[in-house]
Parts: C-alpha cells; structure tokens; sequence
C-alpha cells in the first residue's frame, strides 16, 4: 500500500484522495475546477480535452489529460504528478459542465464523441492530437536511442 501512494514517476508521496480535492487521476475535474476558479477571479481561459506527453522509464509516452488553456495560449494545467512534458490539443470548451449537461454525458467528454452531429469536428480534433503526440513520441525516442 506505502507504494501506491508514490508518484511512479517521481517517487514524492502523494496526498491521499479525498472527497473534493484535487488528484492526479482526475485530470478532466481539476481542468473544470481550475477553470471555474479563473473564471471567477476574470482571467478568461479553456476547458481542454486531449493528449498530454510524459516520460517513463526513460521515453516519452502519450496519455489522455485534460487540462486549462489561457486566452494567450499557455498551459494551466493544476494536476498533481502527471509530469506532462508536452500538450497536444483536441478540443476547447468554454463552459464544459453546460456541454456536459446538456449531452446528458459525463466529463471527460471524448469518451462520448459520436452521438451528435456536431461531435464530427470534435472527434477528429482529438484523433489529431493521439496522432501529433505519438508522433513526437516516436521522433523524440528515436532520436535520444539514435
């Protein structure tokens, strides 16, 4: 158990979860958290849903994340111990909980891409961003082994 509790890609302890806190296995509800909290204070950002880069065991891998995007293009991102390296895009939402009420689906919403019409744009958006990611993924490995 002692181990679960490290950070497998830093090895610092992590806090134990607890009902409405933020944890590194939430990504998507820490994005609309943090987003809310910014709105709140006037600072104008993003709900973003898609691939994230990090390393382990020494290469990089992708991995689906959520996270904030600011009005000048920089990443908020309030997750404990996901150790992103690199961000890759997929959608941005401006008011996540309204487009989840309204679909009826729960956040993180990729996982509900196909039911509306509208999900075509969205769904390709996030394809691109596995596909951008496990590109530089491939090129970064291969050039730190070569």
């Amino acid at each position: 158990m002692r181990d679960e509790m490290r950070c497998e890609f830093c090895g610092e302890m992590k806090p134990p979860p607890s009902v409405n806190s933020i944890g590194a296995d939430i990504c998507w509800w820490n994005a609309v958290e943090e987003l809310r909290e910014l709105q709140d204070r006037g600072v104008s950002g993003m709900y973003v849903e898609g691939w994230g880069v990090r390393r382990r065991a020494g290469f990089l891998e992708p991995f689906q994340h959520g996270w904030v995007e600011l009005e000048d293009g920089s990443v908020y991102d309030e997750t404990p111990h996901h150790h992103c390296e690199k961000y890759f895009s997929g959608f941005r939402l401006g008011d996540p909980e309204k487009e989840a009420r309204e679909r009826g689906a729960p956040i993180p919403l990729h996982r509900d891409l196909g039911r509306f019409d509208t999900d075509a744009a969205l769904a390709a958006g996030y394809a691109h961003a596995k596909e951008q990611a496990e590109a530089f993924c491939r090129e970064e490995n291969g050039r730190e082994r070569g």
